[in-house]
């Protein structure tokens, strides 16, 4: 199989007519294009016709070209119209957890057992050294299970949104492909 990615065309942008036309009607009109020995193989797939051009410059000549089928033209895009080529992305979305404690509760929790905790230290100022070395290890304890606890629950969350584009016409190809001749105005 040739390595040249495929053109596209849609049956839709032909005539009414012109819908029903067969494979070798769209062969001859791109071998008409290309040349025979150019063309490598066509393919329609319900509205969508391929067609595999042998080389890459005889792809970029049937995208500057439009073909001739059964009186009418039809134009050749570069890309799969069908297929979604832009993203758009959105992140630091916030989303709500109602299934947890809310953080402020889980703040106020802590704040009310750092309280107790205050308060157990100054009934036991009166006792020397033995009590304060138990209080630390306590202390510590607890200030690491106040790390593990986020301050905020945000979570980030990355949503794509996905956006068809539409495949460029062989008209617009050919000119943005074409340069303009000197002197002409226009």
């Amino acid at each position: 199989m040739s390595s040249v990615p495929p053109v596209f065309s849609l049956v839709r942008n032909l005539p009414e007519e012109s819908h029903n036309c067969s494979n070798f009607e769209l062969c001859v009109a791109a071998a008409k294009v290309i040349g025979r020995e150019n063309v490598f193989g066509y393919q329609r797939i319900g509205q969508l016709w391929r067609i595999y051009p042998e080389n890459a410059q005889a792809r970029l000549n049937i995208l500057a070209q439009e073909l001739a089928i059964q009186g009418k033209h039809l134009a050749v895009e570069s890309q799969n119209p069908y297929i979604i080529s832009e993203h758009l992305e959105m992140r630091n979305i916030e989303e709500e957890q109602s299934d947890e404690v809310h953080p402020s509760i889980e703040s106020q929790a802590s704040d009310t057992s750092l309280d107790q905790e205050e308060e157990s230290h100054s009934d036991s100022e009166a006792q020397p050294d033995k009590n304060k070395e138990l209080n630390k290890g306590k202390s510590k304890a607890k200030n690491k299970k106040k790390r593990k606890l986020p301050n905020q629950k945000q979570m980030t969350r990355r949503i794509i949104i996905q956006i068809p584009k539409r495949a460029k016409s062989a008209k617009e190809m050919k000119r943005k492909t074409q340069p303009k001749p000197i002197g002409e105005d226009g």
